[in-house]
């Protein structure tokens, strides 16, 4: 069959003329012997017309209470504009008001149902509706170092902690239920230690992990005419990702030009966020100060119909 054009719509039949609907018992029955009003006629033809022509202008017919829709195959427009899909067959369900997803799923409109965001340790359990999920893991940071107490004379400057991993995957089944581990960041350094800590690993089950950045450096109070680096935290790592794996970045070094000091600039993990604790740069005469945490980790879960 050839391609049929498109037939102009822009005057309905008899929207302009007598229309009177015959009763229901009449549209059942539908003619027999008789030859029908005018008006009922043009009430047929119009109503013809008028759907057509909503189908025409919506591309896919609004949802109403009377239909049977079928599993699987019948698709509706909602009163808010969105295009659901029928998981079940029924009737009268309004696919705007089924918020658990039982008879109706969104569809044709980026199928983003919801996103969770773990900041601690659950179990994920997914939204209803959800049939395929991305799943974001970022390691914790580590902590920044800390600093000895200067003198009359002396300044000084810590490293920084390392941005923690990052991995993303999607999945389209096995991901109800698994237990996401979100890392501790680490902890700044103490007063008089070496080092401040490492980030904590954060996971979605056994499927994706991200490692946490280690800390920095402890600062040791230098006079102002020494030029010196202090070492910041190396970054984590991602793995089992199946879009994305990769480290974040590591500590920026604390550096001291004589009397010029810039403390160690935290590291980032995905999504370039902030992850690792910065360091300290102490001026003349200031206390010995404990370090700044990392920050913890985070686990985002994209959850699509």
């Amino acid at each position: 069959m050839a391609e049929i054009n498109k037939p102009d719509y822009t005057y309905l039949w008899s929207s302009g003329g007598s229309i009177v609907a015959p009763s229901n018992v009449k549209v059942q029955t539908g003619w027999t012997a008789e030859v029908p009003p005018f008006q009922w006629e043009n009430w047929s033809q119009n109503r013809q017309d008028q759907a057509i022509a909503h189908i025409l202008q919506h591309g896919i017919s609004a949802w109403d209470a009377v239909t049977e829709y079928q599993a699987g195959k019948s698709y509706v427009q909602g009163s808010d504009g969105l295009v659901y899909k029928a998981r079940t067959t029924h009737t009268n369900v309004n696919p705007v008001t089924d918020t658990s997803f039982v008879s109706w799923t969104k569809a044709m409109s980026g199928g983003l149902l919801n996103v969770q965001k773990f900041i601690s340790t659950a179990t994920y359990t997914p939204t209803p509706g959800t049939t395929s999920v991305v799943v974001e893991v970022f390691g914790a940071g580590g902590g920044g170092g800390s600093g000895q107490a200067t003198g009359g004379g002396g300044v000084t400057v810590s490293g920084a902690g390392g941005g923690g991993g990052y991995a993303v995957s999607r999945l389209t089944s096995g991901f109800s239920g698994v237990l996401v581990q979100v890392g501790a960041g680490g902890t700044g350094g103490t007063i008089g230690a070496s080092n401040a800590g490492t980030g904590g690993s954060t996971s979605f089950g056994g499927l994706l992990t991200a490692t946490g950045g280690t800390g920095g450096d402890f600062g040791v109070a230098q006079p102002t005419n020494v030029t010196s680096i202090t070492f910041s935290g190396v970054a984590g790592t991602g793995s089992g990702g199946n879009l994305m794996n990769s480290a974040g970045s590591k500590g920026v070094f604390a550096i001291q030009l004589n009397t010029q000091i810039i403390g160690g600039a935290g590291g980032h993990t995905g999504r370039n966020l902030k992850s690792g604790g910065d360091g300290l740069q102490l001026g003349i005469s200031q206390p010995a100060t404990a370090g700044n945490p990392g920050n913890a980790g985070l686990v985002l879960v994209w959850e699509y119909a």
